[in-house]
C-alpha cells in the first residue's frame, strides 16, 4: 500500500512537471513568435520573403474595419474605401484592401509596389502580397505601427523639415518611375530608425499613371488611366505617337540599364492576368 502511494505521487508530480514544461514551451515560444512580429517592424527586415510567406498563409485571429482601429488609436481615417486590419497568433498586424469590383487593378499595383522596392533595394513599402480572406481578395501589407499621425495640423510640414533628405529623395524617384502621383500625407509614415526620420510608403494603388514627354516645353505630361475615355489624352494635342513609361522616360537619365528594365517589367506582370497587366505595360 505504501508503494502504491509512493508511486502515485511521483506520477502526480511528474505530470505537474510535464505540465510545467509545457506551458513553458508554449509561453517562450509566444515570446519567440512576438518578437519575430516586433523585428519586422524595422524597414531593413522587409526583403525577407518568410515575411510574405507569414501573410499569405499564417491563420488570422482578429479583423476590424480599419477606421474604427485609427480612431481608436487617435489616428484619422482619411479614406473612404473598405480598408481592414488583421491580426495574427504572433500580434503581427497587415492591412487588407479587397477588391472593389470585378477587375480591380489596385491591390496587384500594391503588391507589385513592393516587387520593384525589393529588385531595387528601396527599402520603403511594407511587405506586401495578395490574399482571400472570407471569400474576398485583396492586398494584404504589413502594418507598421507608428507614434505620428500625418494627418494631424503641422505634423506632414514637420515631418518635411525632419525626414532624411537622401532617402525621401530617393522616394520621389520612385515615385516618379512607376508613377505614383498620389502623394497625399495619407499615403506615408513617419518612422524613426537610427536616429533618421525614415518614409514609408503605404499606399501604392495608384502606381498606374502613364507618362507623355516630352510635350512642348515640359518635360513630361501626367496621363491618368482611370478615365473612360482612356484619361486626358483625348484633350492634348500634338502629343507624340508613343506613351513612354516614366522608366524608359528616364532611362538615360537614371543609368537604368535594359535589362534592369526587363526585369523589372517581369516583376510587374508575373501575379497578374490579361487584364491587370495592360495598367502596368508601357502602352
Amino acid at each position: 500500500m505504501v508503494y502504491a502511494l509512493k508511486f502515485f505521487k511521483n506520477l502526480f508530480v511528474i505530470a505537474i512537471l510535464i505540465a510545467a514544461a509545457i506551458l513553458a514551451m508554449r509561453y517562450f515560444s509566444h515570446i519567440s513568435r512576438t518578437q519575430e512580429a516586433n523585428a519586422w517592424q524595422d524597414p531593413q527586415t522587409w526583403t525577407n520573403p518568410d515575411i510574405v510567406e507569414y501573410l499569405q498563409n499564417a491563420p488570422i485571429i482578429a479583423q476590424e474595419p480599419m477606421a474604427s482601429y485609427l480612431k481608436r488609436s487617435g489616428f484619422k481615417a482619411d479614406f473612404s474605401n473598405k480598408v481592414y486590419i488583421v491580426t495574427f497568433a504572433n500580434k503581427a498586424q497587415a492591412v487588407f484592401k479587397p477588391e472593389e469590383y470585378e477587375v480591380d487593378p489596385l491591390p496587384y499595383a500594391e503588391e507589385a509596389a513592393y516587387n520593384a522596392s525589393v529588385f531595387l533595394g528601396f527599402p520603403h513599402i511594407p511587405p506586401t502580397t495578395i490574399r482571400t480572406i472570407k471569400d474576398q481578395t485583396g492586398s494584404l501589407q504589413l502594418f507598421v505601427k507608428t507614434d505620428i499621425d500625418l494627418l494631424q495640423n503641422g505634423a506632414f510640414h514637420s515631418f518635411l523639415q525632419r525626414v532624411d533628405q537622401e532617402e525621401f529623395a530617393l522616394l520621389k524617384i520612385f515615385y516618379f518611375v512607376f508613377g505614383q502621383w498620389d502623394t497625399s500625407p495619407g499615403n506615408l509614415l513617419s518612422i524613426e530608425r537610427e536616429n533618421k526620420i525614415l518614409p514609408v510608403c503605404i499606399d501604392n494603388g495608384t502606381i498606374k499613371y502613364l507618362q507623355v514627354g516630352p510635350y512642348g516645353t515640359m518635360p513630361f505630361v501626367v496621363v491618368s488611366p482611370y478615365s473612360p475615355t482612356r484619361s486626358t489624352i483625348t484633350h492634348l494635342p500634338n502629343l507624340p505617337d508613343k506613351i513612354y513609361r516614366a522608366s524608359e522616360l528616364l532611362q538615360s537619365n537614371l543609368d537604368i540599364s535594359h535589362d534592369a528594365l526587363r526585369h523589372l517589367r517581369k516583376v510587374a506582370e508575373k501575379p497578374y492576368s490579361n487584364e491587370h497587366r495592360r495598367f502596368f505595360i508601357a502602352q
